[in-house]
């Protein structure tokens, strides 16, 4: 999602440079620009996520994005905005697995 350039280098991409699909707008205002790789693991405190030690506040979703549908075990996750009690904005999401209970992870920040 972001990609460091010296400000004098050129602007236009070299025609050896690989072309990239833009986002549709939808998808790409959910994006936060710094992701979290591999995803971590989040805690739950009565059914919700936390980060810190301290319960997260759902801001806005869920997204549900699906892969793998053509593979033996799909990924179903909803994506949320979450707000840290620290005053951070939070992209997780819950995974949906065979245990019933759903997972949590930190998929990223928003700056």
């Amino acid at each position: 999602m972001q990609i460091w350039r010296n400000a004098a280098a050129q602007a236009e991409p070299s025609a050896s440079a690989p072309r990239t699909r833009q986002p549709d707008e939808a998808h790409a205002a959910w994006q936060p620009h710094w992701l979290v790789d591999p995803p971590q693991a989040l805690p739950t405190r009565n059914g919700h996520p936390c980060h810190a030690g301290a319960a997260l506040t759902l801001l806005a979703g869920p997204l549900r994005l699906e892969g793998h549908w053509w593979d033996a075990q799909p990924a179903v996750r909803d994506h949320f905005v979450a707000q840290s009690p620290q005053g951070g904005l939070l992209w997780v999401f819950r995974e949906h697995g065979t245990s019933g209970s759903p997972t949590w992870f930190l998929q990223g920040f928003y700056g």
